[in-house]
């Protein structure tokens, strides 16, 4: 479902915020740049607390499950827990529903099709780049700064407000980085941002990929996966995601799970119990909703 919002006295605050980005581009130049170090990024080794720029860019991409199109493009992308967006300061962003222009951002929900358009307070966003960026990315800089003189008027003569709303750190910063601590492993977000909607094939998938991390002996991808409620509940950095990863160690070591595991076939029960089978064991998998994501919340090996 595509929203576009038209709030002639709604400006968004986005300034930068420990804030990530996922999504590859085809048939178009891949030269984004880190704003917080000024670095050359590529587009599919990017790291949480990352925001990503790039100039007159053309080409097709896939961003948060949906197709969109940059047409000589100039902006940055990025994404927060619950958030996938791009500020446009030059050219379009065009998807099969909306299109965003220069003082507009593009905003993805997860685990939706909900898309919004609406406008971002340019100045604001200006003042939040370091200072050396700043320097270092003088033309992109300058495609904002068009953006700004134009939102000055508006604000002047009353046609604007700004909202105090920041689309890359919802309720505010220390919120984001405690529901970061909760869906912000790169698994977590590769689910969630992949454009499915059935709750079904979702659970599907968090089940096959927590099998596929015991078999392998991924810790950080068990640890990411499990139900985060005894830890912390609604924020884990107090501790709680250390204590998790060593539960999610104390759980590869306690079955040859590579063995057990190979050829696993999945299935859903009635009851919602996930039952994974192979020639050599028989597993049962619970699932636990936090928010708008299901965890692991136990897993019932037979021999």
């Amino acid at each position: 479902m595509a929203k576009k919002m038209r709030f002639s006295r709604a400006i968004l605050i986005v300034p930068i915020v420990l804030v990530t980005c996922g999504f590859s581009l085809s048939g178009a130049a891949q030269e984004f740049s880190n704003i917080q170090t000024g670095q050359a990024a590529a587009i599919d080794t990017l790291a949480t607390g990352q925001q990503l720029s790039v100039r007159a860019l053309n080409g097709e991409s896939r961003l948060a499950g949906h197709n969109i199109s940059f047409k000589n493009f100039s902006g940055v992308a990025g994404q927060s827990s619950d958030t996938a967006y791009v500020l446009v300061a030059k050219g379009l962003i065009i998807t099969p529903e909306v299109t965003a222009k220069p003082g507009q951002v593009i905003i993805f929900s997860p685990l939706q099709n909900q898309i919004i358009v609406q406008r971002y307070d340019a100045e604001k966003f200006i003042q939040s780049w370091p200072q050396a960026t700043q320097q270092e990315s003088a033309d992109i800089l300058a495609d904002f700064e068009t953006v700004a003189k134009k939102q000055k008027w508006g604000l002047f003569f009353g046609r604007y407000q700004s909202t105090g709303f920041n689309v890359a750190a919802p309720g505010s910063v220390s919120i984001e980085l405690a529901r970061r601590s909760i869906v912000g492993a790169d698994v977590i977000s590769k689910i969630r941002f992949s454009g499915e909607t059935d709750p079904q094939k979702i659970e599907q998938r968090i089940v096959k990929t927590f099998v596929k991390a015991l078999a392998e002996g991924d810790a950080k991808t068990v640890a990411a996966l499990l139900d985060p409620s005894p830890f912390g509940r609604s924020d884990l950095r107090g501790g709680g995601d250390g204590a998790r990863l060593l539960m999610a160690r104390q759980l590869l070591a306690s079955q040859d799970w590579a063995r057990r595991l190979r050829g696993a076939r999945f299935s859903r029960g009635n009851d919602g119990v996930w039952r994974v089978s192979s020639p050599t064991a028989r597993a049962q998998i619970i699932l636990k909703p936090v928010g708008d994501f299901a965890f692991i919340k136990s897993i019932n090996a037979e021999v």
